[in-house]
């Protein structure tokens, strides 16, 4: 005790005995880090994790690390915009929907920034043009996805689909043509003019109306009767 009545402290820089196994343990642990050959020590530039890892969710649900005792393979941390959970061949079960999406996003948008930083030194075979053609696919996929439809074709595939609709009705148009041809008989149309020709045709077709069949059958009776008499 002191003259002031206050208990004297003294300062020193070792810890309690219940901590310092901490402190040696540090110290092991970085020696060993450094000595060893097999660890590899990666620089982590924090401003670019933080850019790429901007606005990301991370999903902590139905997580399993139970890979030692479980038959399935456990499922790791996921994200809503970024995959961080990456599917090998080794495994049995495939990557799921979302995974897919997700991984195909994260390469175009890496794919891009690489043809530009590229196409300043050489011209790419790949251009932005097709970087956009396959944003444009992706987002088409999504958002059928969403309204749980089929995929959105582009322009080329909705002309080639009008072009097969209208070919096919000209030769349904055909068939009906050559069906009427068939019963009506054959005309040549290059001697005569189109009005006569018509008119030949709805003659002919007024011949097939069972009214006027009935009609003439009435008047040849009674010719007929009439003859007799």
């Amino acid at each position: 005790m002191s003259v002031t009545g206050k208990e004297d402290v003294y300062e020193s820089e070792d810890l309690p005995e219940s901590e310092q196994f901490l402190s040696s343990f540090s110290a092991k642990s970085t020696v060993d880090s450094a000595d060893n050959e097999n660890i590899e020590l990666i620089h982590l530039d924090i401003d670019a994790a933080r850019k790429r890892f901007k606005d990301r969710t991370l999903n902590t649900r139905n997580i399993d690390f139970s890979d030692s005792i479980a038959k399935r393979r456990g499922k790791s941390y996921g994200s809503s915009v970024y995959v961080l959970e990456v599917v090998g061949r080794d495994y049995g079960e495939p990557e799921t929907t979302d995974q897919k999406y997700n991984r195909i996003a994260c390469e175009i948008d890496e794919l891009a920034k690489q043809i530009q930083e590229q196409s300043a030194e050489s011209a790419p075979m790949v251009n932005e043009s097709s970087i956009t053609a396959l944003a444009d696919e992706l987002k088409a996929v999504k958002v059928s996805k969403a309204s749980g439809g089929v995929p959105p074709s582009n322009e080329k595939d909705a002309t080639s689909k009008t072009e097969k609709s209208a070919d096919g009705k000209l030769l349904s148009l055909e068939h009906r043509l050559r069906r009427i041809e068939t019963l009506v008989g054959e005309t040549d149309t290059c001697r005569q003019p189109i009005a006569d020709f018509m008119e030949d045709i709805r003659f002919r077709l007024d011949a097939l109306n069972p009214s006027y069949v009935e009609g003439m059958e009435t008047k040849l009776n009674s010719l007929i009767s009439k003859l007799d008499q």
